[in-house]
């Protein structure tokens, strides 16, 4: 069994799976902090740099009790070392696989070179602002945010890094780590530099063909291992893009789609439904070797600081977030 922790709504990624996936249940970090016994499983902590330092805190200490149950009990992403947007934007960028930085506006500041844009640390939501020019510019953006309500120290600013594959179309490119596997992601594509869903449509027959020999061949494993090693993620999502040929890494992602791909309504092409199933097939063989096929259970945590989460449920406000 797989069991996936994280906040309530992003478990419900695990509605959509197949019966060709393994078994895979949700639960929040309140389930774990306050459950009687542990069952046997892989345990993906998702989200972890959502958690508050102390919620981090007891979190780490579960991966550690699991790693050490023995045989059937494992746990990826450490809550201890596992790096946030920002953590992933900053090392990447100090081991030179980054050419572009990021930076905390809370820490004062300006960035090295221009357009940049601002976005939220702590959520994957939409970019705030459009790309920004100089620093005049964007200390009037930084004010307008604040005044709005943004909390400062969770505003980061980014250095612009995208470049067209052609025209007008950019492509995101991306590698899935499931413990110790590193799978290839379709290209997704899109009239944007922020790419998002894709439009699947804008591509010829013959990309899809390119997109498939490079699934087969893909030249990027070893820099998205290297990646996912400095920033301690054992389960997650890599995206990233090429600029001048090189590749730039954006984020990695805790808690990455799981269900399959293929839309014939959106992707009737049937080289992209092929790539599709190819992608799908190895992330579920992956998922597969994570299943330990451990049975039974064992003793949970006893710890001081998860008395407000057991005995004084007034006191804990985890419920509410996850």
């Amino acid at each position: 069994m797989i069991i996936c922790i994280g906040p309530r709504r992003q478990l419900a990624n695990l509605g959509h799976l197949t019966p060709d996936f393994p078994a895979m249940v949700g639960h929040t970090y309140a389930w774990l902090f306050r459950t009687p016994v542990l069952p046997a499983a892989t345990y993906l902590f998702w989200h972890i740099d959502r958690l508050d330092p102390a919620e981090r805190r007891i979190a780490a200490k579960f991966y550690r009790h699991i790693n050490g149950l023995g045989q059937g009990f494992r746990a990826l992403n450490d809550p201890a070392r596992a790096k946030g947007r920002l953590g992933v934007l900053e090392t990447l960028n100090r081991a030179g696989i980054n050419q572009f930085a990021a930076y905390a506006v809370a820490d004062g500041t300006m960035p090295a070179r221009y357009p940049v844009f601002l976005r939220r640390n702590t959520m994957s939501t939409p970019i705030l602002t459009g790309l920004i020019a100089d620093e005049a510019a964007l200390r009037q953006e930084i004010d307008r945010l604040v005044a709005q309500g943004e909390p400062e120290d969770d505003l980061l600013v980014i250095e612009y890094a995208a470049e067209p594959m052609r025209g007008e179309i950019f492509r995101k490119m991306g590698v899935h780590r499931i413990g110790d596997a590193y799978i290839p992601y379709v290209n997704l594509y899109e009239r944007n530099w922020i790419v998002n869903d894709g439009e699947p449509l804008l591509l010829t027959h013959e990309d899809h063909l390119a997109d498939q020999a490079l699934l087969h061949d893909f030249p990027y494993l070893d820099m998205a291992r290297r990646a996912f090693e400095l920033c301690h993620i054992e389960y997650g999502r890599l995206d990233f893009g090429l600029v001048g040929g090189i590749a730039q890494v954006y984020e990695i992602n805790f808690n990455p789609h799981l269900r399959r791909m293929i839309s014939k309504k959106t992707d009737p092409d049937p080289v992209r439904r092929a790539n599709m199933s190819w992608v799908d097939g190895e992330k579920i063989k992956a998922l597969h070797a994570l299943d330990g096929g451990g049975r039974g259970s064992a003793p949970t945590l006893n710890l001081p600081e998860l008395l407000r989460f057991r005995l004084m449920p007034w006191r804990n406000y985890a419920p509410e977030r996850y």
